[in-house]
């Protein structure tokens, strides 16, 4: 449901502005009474940028921002080297200047899950799903280690 409410929002809102610290701690929840679930809203608008302005790395159109725990490899990239490096890497530089909010929620989802997901038990057996637990385990270390070195370095 996060996603569902959240990705559509980001699309609408980037041609506009870039929010550049979508992480758990900017993510509104108001629960709903009855069969709704809850809604999800974005918040602290601190950071953003005009989007125009952010893609042609217009004069005054920010720089660097946000929790580095949540930044795609471009963003740690222009940490390292500056963001005029990133022209000799189109890849990077469209992901720079495109997608950071995407993929900050797509971390924020991710973690959500992870840390929501109870744990794995070795017995663990779900019916039509048996190879789902493996995965999920193998996901679960991945993204432990992931997180670990995010901490450690950020």
């Amino acid at each position: 449901e996060l996603l569902v409410q959240l990705a559509p929002t980001l699309e609408n809102f980037s041609s506009s502005v870039y929010h550049r610290d979508v992480t758990p701690r900017n993510i509104q929840i108001q629960e709903q009474s009855g069969k709704l679930g809850p809604q999800f809203g974005l918040v602290d608008f601190g950071l953003a940028v005009n989007a125009s302005k952010w893609r042609s790395q217009a004069e005054g159109s920010g720089d660097l921002g946000g929790d580095g725990r949540y930044w795609p490899s471009s963003a740690w990239f222009v940490f390292g080297y500056g963001t005029h490096a990133l022209q000799k890497h189109p890849a990077m530089f469209h992901e720079y200047r495109t997608c950071l909010d995407v993929h900050s929620l797509g971390l924020t989802a991710l973690r959500t899950l992870m840390e929501m997901m109870p744990p794995l038990e070795s017995d663990w057996h779900i019916p039509g799903a048996e190879c789902a637990v493996p995965k999920l385990k193998a996901l679960s270390a991945t993204w432990a280690r992931c997180w670990s070195n995010s901490r450690r370095f950020w």
